[in-house]
């Protein structure tokens, strides 16, 4: 089975999450367009629909881009100026590395089935009866643990499943 080569660079530079587009774009240009795995876009007006081999995120506050594969070969065309200087919205920053993490995981598969189990992992959905205690006691996530989960659930016997579940004419198994 293949390795898979993973290299994630953080930057000591913090980003809020609504200017992670503004970097993506400070990045792709700052490589001068030289590789289409920094962005999405083929020649022309195309799109090139594919896995993203360089990805950008935020991590710990800090900007962040991970590369897969092929996008270790091209992240050079960034790494080559000796200042990361970017425009980030309307202001100039000097981005610094912090951080270069590199990894070769090897990706298999098995014939055999692993069992596994989820702990302390409570589902959320739109409006059912596991959002109750979660919005009942949002402000104090110690008291939401420590939430009666007896208490917290209806019971389908003695409450009335149409009025509080609107959207469901079938009562809850």
């Amino acid at each position: 089975m293949p390795k898979i080569r993973y290299l994630k660079i953080r930057f000591a530079n913090q980003l809020m999450p609504w200017e992670l587009p503004m970097f993506r774009a400070a990045v792709i240009e700052a490589t001068g367009r030289q590789s289409t795995l920094f962005h999405n876009h083929g020649p022309g007006d195309t799109f090139l629909y594919r896995y993203p081999k360089i990805q950008y995120k935020i991590t710990e506050r800090k900007a962040t881009i991970i590369c897969l594969d092929d996008g270790t070969d091209d992240i050079h065309y960034l790494l080559q100026n000796r200042s990361l200087d970017l425009r980030i919205g309307d202001r100039q920053e000097l981005f610094e590395i912090e951080d270069i993490h590199i990894q070769y995981p090897q990706l298999q598969t098995w014939q055999a089935n692993f069992h596994y189990a989820l702990k302390n992992w409570q589902g959320l959905k739109r409006i059912t009866r596991n959002t109750r205690p979660w919005k009942a006691k949002s402000s104090d996530y110690n008291s939401w643990r420590r939430c009666s989960w007896a208490i917290c659930w209806p019971s389908p016997v003695t409450s009335n499943w149409t009025q509080r579940f609107p959207f469901s004419s079938k009562l809850p198994a």
